[in-house]
């Protein structure tokens, strides 16, 4: 960060202070003000890397692959242990298990229902129409 940059920065977060202790300043006031400081910053930001030799076709690159820190034995390892504390906390927790359930089977049971309870409830409701209105009816 430069010199320059940490005096406007200043300057701008001075401004913001003063601007958020005034009582009539309004909602778009304070976010023309923050537009105004995310611009200058970026301005700043574009020009820092200018200078630097920024290249964005450089940083668009995907970085060369590094050798792996661990071993592929305690990365497998390492992995296996939190699979245990995750498995751990929800043995302990199992209302969480069933509020996670609840929660996912929730939509899926709400659509099964709307497509298939009204047709079952008219079939059904016809069937019973049909044996109380039929002949042969007994025990009514």
């Amino acid at each position: 960060m430069t010199a320059a940059h940490s005096a406007e920065a200043a300057a701008a977060d001075e401004a913001i202070a003063d601007e958020a202790d005034a009582p009539e300043s309004s909602m778009e006031d304070i976010l023309a003000s923050i537009r105004r400081i995310i611009a200058e910053d970026q301005a700043l930001f574009a020009a820092d890397e200018a200078a630097r030799g920024f290249d964005a076709m450089d940083a668009s690159r995907e970085p060369e692959a590094a050798p792996p820190l661990v071993s592929p034995a305690a990365a497998a390892s390492v992995g296996e242990a939190f699979n245990t504390l995750v498995a751990a906390r929800f043995v302990d927790n199992s209302d969480a298990i069933l509020a996670m359930t609840r929660e996912a089977l929730r939509p899926l049971l709400a659509a099964w229902l709307d497509e298939r309870l009204p047709p079952l409830v008219e079939r059904l409701v016809r069937e019973e129409i049909a044996r109380l209105a039929s002949p042969g009816r007994r025990g009514a």
